[in-house]
């Protein structure tokens, strides 16, 4: 079980361990091949999907609410608008609109 104290030391020292090159060039190149796959790619948006509780806007997945977002942009809705409905930043309806290939 994890105590608010000990978050903010394991916080501080993940933030003081990206500070070192070696450290972050490893982090950026795990991401990086983390994002060529799809599977995991699918888990991770399956992960903050769940996260975040947007099964309580009326959705099953996240390619309902990408399809939902990409209806709206069609109706010339702005990023802002479309993110204030469903909660999210505008910065992440507009990369849900690039996976797309919308945006």
């Amino acid at each position: 079980m994890r105590r608010s104290e000990n978050e903010g030391k394991r916080l501080a020292a993940s933030k003081a361990a990206l500070k070192r090159p070696g450290v972050y060039n490893a982090r950026v190149r795990q991401l990086s091949e983390a994002r060529k796959s799809p599977v995991a790619n699918a888990a991770i948006r399956k992960a903050y999907f769940e996260k975040f509780n947007r099964s309580a806007l009326g959705f099953a997945n996240p390619e309902e609410m990408d399809l939902e977002c990409l209806a709206l942009c069609a109706q010339v809705k702005s990023f802002r608008e479309i993110g204030r409905l469903f909660n999210i930043d505008h910065h992440g309806v507009s990369s849900r609109l690039r996976r797309l290939g919308a945006a």
